[in-house]
């Protein structure tokens, strides 16, 4: 898993180990899961009634957090999303970009740091952990 947020002062990287899978459910889920903790950490971090807008390479991912509609395994996800956007007054839009456009977020997803750091040579790069309650989702 990884995101990161250009427009901040440096810019900052998020980056989270993923289990490896060929299941394309397990990939959706998280690739939303991505968005969910890119939500959760920048709240906190702008003001009330902020517009966000986050990139995503997964057009199943735009379609989840566009329409709020989703398959049950994302329900949390989309649930706790609606949560933190009402609870911190924000709007969030989610859009696709090409994946071969998203050169910092996919070499963050596959802890490359070096190919991140060439891209942005500015960035600083956090661990995190996504929720307990999101880890076991995929494997039900």
């Amino acid at each position: 898993l990884g995101f990161w947020f250009p427009h901040t002062e440096p810019p900052l990287a998020f980056c989270a180990p993923t289990p490896s899978t060929p299941d394309s459910q397990a990939i959706f889920y998280y690739e939303a899961l991505c968005v969910f903790c890119a939500l959760r950490e920048i709240a906190p971090r702008v003001q009330s009634h902020s517009r966000l807008l986050l990139y995503t390479d997964n057009m199943n991912t735009v379609q989840i957090f566009n329409s709020l509609a989703c398959l049950p395994i994302y329900n949390s996800l989309l649930r706790h999303s609606v949560d933190i956007l009402l609870h911190d007054e924000l709007q969030l839009r989610v859009l696709h970009v090409p994946g071969d456009e998203n050169i910092v977020a996919d070499a963050l997803s596959r802890c490359e740091f070096h190919r991140a750091l060439c891209a942005v040579p500015d960035l600083k790069i956090s661990p995190f952990q996504p929720p307990q309650w999101t880890l076991g989702a995929v494997q039900k």
